[in-house]
């Protein structure tokens, strides 16, 4: 009797925890993860990062699928920036071993900033503009530059010297932006205030 056609499963890809932007002609980690469309166990699979010419990171799915997933195998994975700035999109892909028969190799294709190396660090303060108390968890960001504050509403930045659109935002609060050019280590304040409470609509029975 001829062999029975085995259809591989589906597999779905995802990174997670890469940093952004990466800083060029650096190494940096993310997490990859697969999951089978049935479940499969995928440990020991390698996986693989790939830009436009060759292999940027490796790395094996571990024992144990991504915490509150039933199915996710997933490995931390060490990559070497580009050493060009700009946008870049790679690949990221499962190849399956050649003792597998329910899968084949898979891949999929995710996108990134790579940024010039940093000169200096800003520092911003963000505080409620009423009470003068420090907001934590307030989103920064400088172009592809990010930071959020913490419990002493303080955010650390680092980026190249430069003009830039200093932007803070928080759920509750109103958006902030202005422009700022940081030559310098130095510190900026920024006051935000609450969202004004949405009028009540009254009905009369």
């Amino acid at each position: 009797m001829p062999a029975e056609d085995v259809t591989p499963h589906e597999i779905s890809l995802a990174v997670w925890d890469l940093p952004s932007p990466l800083v060029v002609g650096r190494s940096a980690k993310m997490k990859v993860g697969a999951k089978c469309s049935a479940g499969c166990p995928l440990t020991g699979q390698d996986v693989e990062i790939h830009n436009k010419t060759e292999v940027s990171g490796r790395g094996t799915l571990g024992p144990t699928p991504w915490p509150g997933t039933s199915a996710l195998y997933w490995a931390e994975v060490d990559l070497d920036a580009p050493a060009a700035e700009g946008t870049h999109c790679w690949e990221v892909a499962l190849t399956a071993s050649a003792r597998e028969s329910a899968h084949e190799r898979t891949s999929s294709s995710f996108g990134f900033i790579a940024v010039p190396p940093p000169e200096l660090c800003l520092i911003v303060k963000v505080t409620e503009k009423k009470t003068d108390v420090p907001v934590r968890d307030v989103e920064v960001r400088l172009g592809p530059h990010r930071g959020s504050t913490d419990d002493l509403g303080s955010a650390k930045v680092e980026l190249p010297k430069g003009a830039y659109d200093l932007v803070v935002w928080k759920l509750g609060y109103r958006a902030l932006e202005k422009a700022v050019e940081v030559m310098a280590d130095t510190t900026v304040q920024v006051e935000i205030e609450l969202e004004p409470e949405p009028e009540q609509e009254y009905w009369m029975g």
